[in-house]
């Protein structure tokens, strides 16, 4: 063979080699996403040691404390029509991802951008784990948007998230999904 179709055939290995691991990488969950502490997460007040180094999500949300999501119905969300047991909370899976600019300098980045019953279904539609989180949450009390969405409250579980006393707190901690879309903090940096 010449050595230009050889040299052209190892740049097309390379290629493929390199998507094939980007893409066990992403399935694997070592992507995740920078949190800045203070901001998109805060340490647990009351216990002035704090000896579980607790910190609490800091999910952002419109009007009267609701997230909304826009183009998205209570059906896409695997939740029941507009019956009158809307106050019922269902367990769901949640899609969270950091906005490029808050609004003002201490508001929280972290964003809810979907959410659903089936973890599956998400990972595919959200592939990217260096961009998004899916983790478990609970929705309740949902409505139909004026706007063509639908709003709900949201819980996360775990609702706090504990710092392993092997890492230090940084200013931003490196939050994963772990196997059935459990939150871990897996790395800190100052």
């Amino acid at each position: 063979m010449r050595p230009g179709v050889l040299a052209a055939l190892g740049i097309v290995v390379v290629a493929t080699l390199t998507g094939i691991v980007s893409g066990v990488r992403s399935q694997n969950g070592t992507g995740g996403l920078w949190l800045r502490v203070g901001r998109d997460l805060r340490l647990q007040t009351g216990d002035p040691e704090n000896t579980e180094r607790a910190l609490q999500w800091v999910v952002r949300r419109g009007e009267r404390n609701r997230i909304t999501l826009p183009g998205r119905t209570p059906a896409d969300l695997g939740l029941g029509p507009d019956d009158g047991d809307q106050a019922l909370a269902r367990p769901r899976f949640v899609v969270l991802t950091l906005l490029d600019q808050a609004t003002a300098a201490d508001s929280s980045r972290l964003a809810a951008v979907d959410a659903g019953p089936d973890l599956a279904a998400l990972a595919a539609r959200y592939p990217d784990r260096d961009r998004h989180l899916i983790v478990r949450g609970t929705i309740a009390r949902w409505k139909p948007d004026s706007l063509g969405g639908v709003s709900f409250y949201l819980s996360l579980s775990p609702g706090q998230l504990h710092l392993p006393t092997e890492l230090p707190l940084g200013r931003e901690l490196l939050v994963r999904s772990g196997r059935g879309a459990i939150p871990f903090i897996a790395q800190s940096r100052p």
